[in-house]
């Protein structure tokens, strides 16, 4: 029973490995992560989840609202396994 779940989890013998792009800075790290998230979901046709101050994003979704760029946030996110891209804002103090 578990090579079928296997084989619909990871079709084509993939890794279950997903590109993730980190995003920090001073300013404009909210405005890139959402600026990164909506080019891989539209041009790379990805099921996108981001984290920002605003909240916790899944394919477009808000999930949870809040200053979500902390490692909670992000385990939240990478997680998931319904996303095949994660855009992270990681604010100086999740970085730690």
């Amino acid at each position: 029973i578990a090579k079928p779940v296997i084989e619909m989890l990871f079709p084509d013998k993939s890794n279950g490995r997903i590109p993730i792009v980190a995003v920090t800075g001073t300013n404009g790290k909210t405005t890139t992560t959402r600026l990164i998230a909506h080019l891989a979901r539209f041009a790379g046709n990805k099921k996108v989840g981001y984290t920002t101050t605003d909240g916790i994003y899944i394919n477009g979704n808000n999930i949870h609202s809040g200053d979500c760029t902390g490692p909670h946030s992000c385990e939240t996110v990478l997680f998931d396994p319904t996303i095949d891209f994660a855009v992270l804002e990681c604010a100086h103090g999740g970085l730690l």
